[in-house]
């Protein structure tokens, strides 16, 4: 009984860790458009798209199971500096976040904190990886590019994908 409950808690652990460091993601887009903008005009979503189950102010929870996030801006930036900054600035977060952890860890020695804070290091390291891979999402109707995919079209001037949310 004592191995469910410690499976129990380790996958819910994962799933508020890994929910937690997407949504921090998705603010680092935001905080990066808020910079060189001045549009209020934005939102996150995180969870699969559908029916909205939960809205606070500008943040919508499509699904209680959010491995997926997204932000909506009304004015994508449209010099390069700016737009590469704008999807660049999920992984500076998510980054931030691995630092962030890796100094608390190198305090603390409670095997537990340690723990979690090693769940939390591998998924901010794999968000890092896997958002910077020049891939499409067939998660919708048409291909969502990834950040990583935005970014190259960017770099090498194929930015015709840069209306699309």
């Amino acid at each position: 009984m004592l191995t469910l409950v410690n499976t129990t808690i380790n996958v819910v652990l994962w799933i508020i860790i890994i929910t937690g460091s997407i949504f921090f993601h998705e603010v680092g887009h935001i905080v990066m458009y808020r910079a060189f903008s001045n549009d209020k005009n934005w939102r996150i979503y995180m969870g699969v798209v559908g029916r909205p189950l939960f809205t606070f102010k500008k943040i919508t929870i499509n699904s209680f199971f959010m491995i997926y996030g997204y932000v909506y801006v009304s004015k994508i930036p449209t010099s390069k500096i700016p737009l590469l900054l704008f999807y660049l600035g999920g992984v500076f977060f998510n980054i931030i976040l691995l630092v962030l952890v890796f100094l608390i860890a190198r305090q603390s020695v409670e095997p537990i904190i340690l723990d979690i804070l090693n769940i939390a290091a591998n998924v901010n390291i794999f968000l890092v990886v896997t958002a910077l891979i020049p891939i499409e999402y067939p998660l919708f109707k048409e291909p969502l590019p990834s950040d990583g995919l935005r970014i190259l079209r960017i770099i090498t001037k194929k930015t015709n994908d840069i209306k699309k949310n």
